[in-house]
């Protein structure tokens, strides 16, 4: 693998510090995490001063902000007064967003600068909305003045020191640091990612392919010991096929509702079958709500449904009358 800091020495002996100052100054403007990276990567490597390094990132990224608050200043006002933009963006948003970003300038251009993906939308809408330039521009300075330093120098340490032998390696270490800090900086994106790890953890959600491949292979061994591949049927012999697929959950419910142990755990339920008139049903349904004092929300699900699908969480009654005429089976509420 190729060493970054060999590159330096050898691959561009004709950019003098200087040049080296121009590439990653321009360079921000291409990626500025790039830029950054191999600029603190060449301080490391003895071509340029980190001071230098720094600096050109520095000036690099706060030209950057300013061209993007004036190209939003410029193009803007023009997007906003054509007639497409302005049935979904009115007047009076762009009014309300423009007074928003007047009283926290501050704050939209640091959370900008330190959480990804919200530097582009929020200048180019600053210079729309024609907030306050001077002021943005003193945030503009202050957010690289901190923000620079620190991804250069965590380049130039980390070649440096940890990753003395291949600077790759460090770079690509670093960057994916940087990359987690930016994920775990949003709560929202903490929370999905809580969401995902959670998801792995627990068997409920794994993929079905993934959760059955076991069944299947139990499945076919059963068929191979009993010399017959329906032999895994051969269970809970009250239900049809032994409850494979496409048994009644109210023929279940019913006969569970026939054993003193079970009654106390069933819940209260309905069936609506979808041969009747959708008047009939929602009488049905109605009827069950009001003598059990039920209130919204409630559960309908397919009769003969599995694994979960077409369960329906139902807030209203307008609602339930909704789920009910898109019904073509039998539910039970």
């Amino acid at each position: 693998m190729p060493d970054i800091a060999a590159l330096f020495q050898n691959g561009l002996p004709e950019l003098s510090t200087a040049g080296l100052f121009v590439f990653f100054l321009v360079g921000t403007f291409v990626s500025e995490d790039g830029a950054c990276l191999l600029a603190g990567a060449a301080a490391a490597s003895g071509r340029m001063s980190l001071g230098l390094a720094v600096l050109a990132c520095f000036l690099g990224i706060f030209i950057g902000d300013v061209i993007l608050y004036g190209v939003g200043r410029v193009i803007g006002p023009r997007v906003f007064e054509r007639r497409i933009v302005r049935r979904f963006v009115s007047r009076k948003s762009v009014d309300k967003a423009a007074k928003w970003l007047g009283v926290n300038a501050g704050k939209a251009v640091f959370v900008s600068r330190f959480v990804a993906g919200l530097r582009l939308p929020t200048y180019l809408l600053a210079g729309a909305t024609e907030a306050n330039f001077p002021r943005f521009t003193i945030f503009f300075l202050l957010a690289a003045a901190i923000w620079t330093p620190i991804l250069v120098g965590s380049a130039a340490y980390s070649q440096s020191l940890l990753f003395r032998g291949n600077a790759i390696a460090g770079l690509i270490v670093l960057a994916f640091m940087i990359r987690t800090i930016f994920v775990l900086a949003s709560r929202k994106r903490r929370r999905l990612l809580i969401g995902r790890i959670r998801r792995i953890t627990n068997w409920e959600f794994w993929p079905i392919r993934v959760f059955y491949l076991p069944v299947v292979i139990y499945v076919l061994g059963i068929g191979l010991r009993h010399r017959s591949l329906t032999a895994f049927a051969a269970a809970n012999p009250a239900l049809p096929a032994g409850g494979f697929k496409g048994e009644s959950k109210n023929d279940i419910y019913n006969g569970l509702l026939r054993s003193e142990a079970a009654r106390p755990h069933m819940l209260k339920h309905a069936i609506l079958r979808s041969r009747l008139p959708i008047a009939d049903r929602l009488r049905c349904a109605w009827k069950f709500i009001d003598d059990h004092r039920l209130q919204f929300p409630v559960v309908i699900k397919p009769d003969a449904g599995e694994r979960g699908s077409g369960v329906r969480i139902v807030p209203s009654y307008n609602e339930l009358e909704n789920e009910l005429v898109d019904a073509d089976t039998d539910v039970i509420l």
